[in-house]
């Protein structure tokens, strides 16, 4: 057995990564086994979501059998590694087509990878540099007064958000939940409304999923109105969003879209919210759709969990333009201050001057126990969060050590009843569906993974066959009254998306069976779906931490597993916390807990570097 086969076997590989391998080893006129491992561990890189593979941290490294210790392979050392990759057609530099593609700083790329990166970041830096673009002064300032009446901010932060995507071609808004990310969307569209002089702008609201579209759909319906614009901005700002895929317009039969580079969006000004979720390729592939005309502005929290598939473009641009440090302080931007006329030597060629972060919270008080300790878990600190929760001056936050899953169902149980006693929850067949559907967005079990005892599927279980001893449920069937679903796959028909949740409750005589699920409507109303026609869904007294990230609960319960896993990080600790409004507890092992906190996610691209620098030494696109 070769050693690809033997780490194969131990699980640092898998078959695809063999399959690949051998495919480079058939196109290559050199089988060099250094060059077959360099690409199966570039395969293996991307399917751990990373965009590259760093050979600088694997050269001269050792792989042991996790049962005797033995070695299984070594990595050679960088300067014949390279050597080695140089020698095969197979692999290029930047700028070539070949699979793979290695550059100077040693990162390996699949080649699809390394032309996704190029494309974002060539597209970014074009819209920094848009010499001319922007907005003539006296008119930025006399639309902000004209619209803004004295002491209509409550968030500087939010002011200089607005007025900087008033004069950019590109800017990120990043903040936590609660800090204004979509009242600042609602300000920079009435502002550039206001400075449109009646002329008609195409505004594109958009997000990865659609449950985070529908939200900022409600989000921006309310923001409007909450802000001192006159009623004709009011009435011009729109409110319908969509996912990112459908803006694209997907073609039926394959993976491209009606828009892409070749033919670009009818758009003036593109929001992308939630752009935490944003992955390398469908990041790459809505840069090449936009036009060069538009204003892009992205919107979400960096220090949420990334994207499902590969690469973390949120928090590599926020990392390349140093956003903590560069938050645009008050008078830094302000009506008249930054030209249209840009020179090479202005700041807002800086991409830290197209970046805020938005740090005041309407959302938690400066005294909030919930509010303090998503800020500890956002900074790693261990001791402040168990402090936290363990403060009987902090009711609203605790810790419960969990061991063992005996142990979990036992305390489960008493949750379920102590909810259903004093709070009614978890009882989802009374009153109408809309008091159902609030009952269900008050409480929320969260787990960090999926399967096993501390697991998604055995939690929605546990608490399935706990309801029924209770008589609150007959689960018989698929469908029964008072269960709670979430749909797990896009309707775009039924406007039902991934992630959207619901109740199976009486259809009130407008169906046959007696039975349908309703979901709640951007008018604030309920809206029955036929159970036949319910896209892919599945039970949801209790979800991943993932799946929760653009909700928001009264209170949420977070269950970390008793072993570890690398899927246990900070951001996924900080996220879970961050879903709660009121109360938040966590259950885990304490080890486990502190493992998780220190470990963040790290996905390797060379995405910051190419934004940091302003310039790529790969400059040509294939």
């Amino acid at each position: 057995m070769n050693r690809l086969d033997l780490l194969c076997k131990n699980g640092f590989l898998t078959k695809i990564d063999l399959f690949f391998a051998r495919f480079i080893g058939d196109i290559s006129e050199i089988g060099n086994p250094d060059l077959l491992l360099a690409a199966a561990l570039a395969s293996g890189a991307a399917g751990k979501k990373h965009v590259c593979l760093s050979l600088d941290s694997l050269a001269g490294k050792s792989f042991f059998d996790k049962q005797t210790g033995k070695c299984l392979a070594t990595c050679p050392d960088l300067s014949p590694w390279r050597v080695t990759l140089f020698q095969s057609l197979a692999v290029g530099a930047p700028g070539e087509r070949r699979p793979l593609i290695l550059d100077h700083e040693n990162r390996l790329y699949l080649f699809r990878y390394w032309n996704y990166e190029k494309i974002i970041s060539d597209s970014i830096w074009r819209r920094i540099r848009a010499v001319g673009f922007g907005s003539d002064p006296d008119r930025l300032a006399e639309a902000v007064q004209g619209i803004f009446p004295s002491g209509a901010w409550a968030d500087l932060d939010q002011k200089n958000g607005a007025i900087m995507a008033a004069q950019r071609a590109f800017c990120v808004i990043s903040g936590g939940p609660g800090t204004g990310k979509t009242f600042a969307a609602a300000s920079i569209m009435g502002l550039l409304l206001a400075m449109s002089e009646n002329k008609k702008m195409d505004v594109c609201l958009c997000a990865p999923t659609g449950k985070a579209a529908a939200r900022l759909s409600e989000s921006v319906k309310k923001a409007k109105e909450a802000l001192p614009f006159p009623r004709h901005i009011k009435d011009a700002i729109p409110e319908e969003a969509s996912t990112i895929h459908r803006l694209l317009r997907p073609i039926r039969g394959n993976s491209r879209f009606y828009y892409n580079k070749n033919r670009k969006l009818p758009a003036d000004l593109i929001i992308v919210d939630e752009a935490s979720m944003l992955d390398v390729a469908m990041a790459a592939t809505f840069f090449q759709a936009a036009p060069d005309h538009a204003r892009i502005v992205m919107m979400g929290d960096k220090d949420q969990l990334s994207s499902v598939e590969a690469g973390s473009v949120l928090g590599d641009i926020c990392a390349a333009g140093n956003a903590a440090a560069a938050s645009i302080q008050d008078g830094s931007v302000s009506p008249g201050l930054a030209s249209p006329d840009l020179d090479s030597n202005s700041p807002a060629l800086d991409l830290a001057n197209h970046l805020i972060i938005l740090k005041k919270s309407h959302r938690f008080t400066g005294e909030s126990g919930v509010g303090r300790l998503c800020a500890a878990l956002n900074a790693g600190d261990a001791a402040g969060a168990l402090a936290r929760m363990a403060d009987p001056a902090s009711p609203e936050t605790s810790w419960k050590e969990i061991e063992t899953p005996a142990r979990l169902f036992v305390e489960l149980s008493d949750i379920i009843s102590d909810r259903l006693s004093n709070h009614g929850l978890f009882d989802f067949n009374r009153g109408d569906p809309l008091e159902a559907l609030a009952r269900l967005n008050r409480f929320r079990i969260l787990c960090a993974v999926r399967n096993g005892p501390f697991g998604v599927m055995e939690i929605n279980r546990f608490v399935r066959n706990a309801l029924a001893r209770n008589g609150l449920i007959e689960p018989v069937g698929d469908f029964y009254r008072g269960k709670p679903i979430m749909i797990t796959k896009n309707d775009y028909e039924l406007g039902l998306f991934n992630g959207d949740t619901g109740i199976v409750m009486d259809d009130g005589g407008l169906g046959k069976n007696g039975l349908c699920a309703w979901f709640p409507d951007l008018d604030g109303t309920a809206r029955p779906i036929p159970l036949s026609a319910l896209p892919d869904h599945e039970a949801v007294y209790a979800m991943t931490a993932h799946k929760s990230q653009g909700s928001e609960f009264d209170e949420a319960l977070l269950i970390l597993p008793n072993r570890d896993s690398p899927i246990l990080t900070r951001e996924l600790l900080y996220t879970g916390a961050t879903r709660a409004v009121k109360r938040i507890s966590i259950w885990g092992c304490l080890p486990i807990f502190k493992t998780a906190l220190g470990r963040k996610v790290e996905r390797m691209s060379g995405l910051r570097d190419s934004l940091s620098d302003g310039e790529r030494v790969d400059s040509k696109t294939p």
